[in-house]
């Protein structure tokens, strides 16, 4: 089985998707993800909207290292550079970021998941 098709089967069997918030540093977030994955949480996405992206990629790789210990996917909000070089198993996109189609294309990132921020059926349509 390929890494890709282990992620989309790890993500079929999702149970308990958390998102972090935009408070804490690198020890706090760590420790709150942890506490998740230890309480059954599956999948893991770290996004710190107003941080600057260093910081982002220590946690990154942080959380990339528990999500791996707990057999977890781990996703990172709006960066698919930081996803790549943390070996995230994906990116969640918003409608201001890159469109899905120019992340697939970025070295690196073959066999990663893609999610995609929607607010209408006519963005839902071209995710």
């Amino acid at each position: 089985m390929s890494l890709a098709e282990q992620r989309r089967e790890k993500l079929s069997r999702m149970r308990l998707y958390l998102i972090t918030g935009d408070q804490g540093g690198e020890v706090e977030t760590a420790r709150i993800v942890e506490a998740a994955l230890e309480g059954g949480a599956s999948v893991i996405q770290l996004r710190k909207k107003t941080m600057a992206k260093g910081e982002q990629y220590s946690i990154a790789r942080a959380l990339r290292r528990l999500t791996q210990l707990h057999g977890a996917l781990f996703i990172v909000n709006d960066h698919a550079d930081i996803a790549i070089a943390a070996d995230a198993d994906g990116v969640h996109l918003g409608q201001d970021d890159l469109p899905p189609s120019a992340v697939r294309e970025l070295p690196g990132f073959d066999g990663r998941l893609i999610g995609r921020s929607t607010h209408s059926l006519e963005q839902a349509k071209g995710a």
